[in-house]
């Protein structure tokens, strides 16, 4: 089996920053090639992640170290933030993105998750144009068929495995040998890293034990999987 391991909302705010038990789950795991993936937040509640200089030295070691993905989850996190702009807000909002990530020294994929899911039309065309390669999503959100088109050049992905629930209970059916795992990196909707931490790992050590489990990126889900 192949599992994508994701999260939400990750940024250098201290007060619930979860960088420690990111740490604490990829030492879990020292002889795998473990990828934990980080749907991040460039601009949080007004302040750039470049702020934090030390923050962002440790995040860009655990990248460069293959142990950490670092995917994009809108510009600045506001309530759907990319759910009904125009292409020109949408394009400026993603190369915001991109020069906060570059400033801060911090290598990231073109993976990308609306905050609070919102996505429009407007947006794919602008995610397309800057070059993502995947939009991750929920299944439920409205208008989907009037979003996304089969012929669009960016692969849509949405998760089995909320982290809320115990390991082999799926929202979404599986299609395939992957499991997309969705989580949080705080505690919130019931899925944060530190309150399912031992949910996770009895996910994975179950994983493990039916045989050779194989950690991706977001970027890896292919298009022929979808």
């Amino acid at each position: 089996m192949k599992l994508i391991l994701e999260f939400d909302d990750f940024h250098h705010n201290k007060e619930v920053n979860c960088i420690d038990h990111v740490i604490k789950l990829i030492s879990k795991y020292p002889d795998d090639d473990i990828v934990v993936n980080l749907f991040s937040i460039p601009i949080y509640n007004g302040v750039p992640i470049s702020k934090d200089k030390s923050w962002c030295r440790d995040v860009s070691d655990l990248v460069k170290a293959g142990k950490v993905c670092i995917a994009v989850h809108g510009t600045n996190h506001t309530q759907e933030e990319f759910k009904n702009i125009p292409y020109p807000t949408a394009y400026f909002l993603l190369d915001r993105s991109r020069k906060e990530f570059n400033e801060a020294g911090i290598d990231f994929v073109k993976a990308f998750r609306g905050p609070h899911w919102g996505i429009c039309r407007a947006a794919v065309d602008a995610l397309i144009v800057s070059k993502y390669t995947h939009i991750y999503n929920h299944t439920k959100y409205s208008d989907l068929e009037n979003i996304f088109h089969p012929e669009d050049d960016i692969t849509f992905v949405h998760y089995n495995w909320n982290l809320k629930d115990d390991f082999g209970v799926y929202e979404n059916e599986l299609t395939n040998d992957i499991i997309v795992a969705h989580g949080h990196t705080s505690n919130v909707c019931g899925n944060g890293i530190q309150e399912r931490f031992d949910s996770i790992i009895n996910g994975i050590d179950i994983l493990k034990s039916t045989g050779d489990l194989e950690f991706l990126k977001v970027t890896d889900y292919k298009r022929e999987n979808t």
